[in-house]
């Protein structure tokens, strides 16, 4: 979980089917010294890890992700420049258990990630 380590959440506006959060990056993180050395950058997992985190948090139930549709990583995070990010998310049921989930992470107001995939509860 990265969640309150590795990013905290600062605002969160839900309402049936989507959500908006504001995260804080914790610019100290251990795994910025490691991705990448004198150039810290937000890595393409861990983003795809607080979409999970965070569609988890909302619905209150967990999730793990079966199918990624599209994933594109448009522009690079420094959070030794960019500690606030945005989270905007929009979901629906799917087959048992399932939510097709568009995603888009972005920092200063661009995109940084667009997602769109299906994600199973349990």
């Amino acid at each position: 979980m990265l969640l309150n380590d590795f990013y905290t959440i600062t605002g969160l506006h839900a309402e049936s089917g989507a959500f908006r959060a504001d995260l804080l990056l914790n610019a100290t993180h251990p795994i910025f010294s490691g991705h990448f050395p004198d150039w810290p950058v937000l890595p393409g997992a861990c983003q795809l890890q607080m979409v999970r985190e965070m569609l988890s948090q909302v619905t209150g139930r967990e999730y793990r992700l079966v199918k990624a549709d599209t994933i594109k990583f448009i522009t690079l995070i420094d959070p030794r420049n960019q500690t606030q990010v945005e989270l905007a998310l929009r979901y629906e049921s799917g087959e048992e258990g399932q939510l097709r989930v568009t995603a888009t992470l972005s920092a200063a107001e661009k995109p940084a990630l667009k997602f769109t995939g299906v994600f199973q509860a349990g």
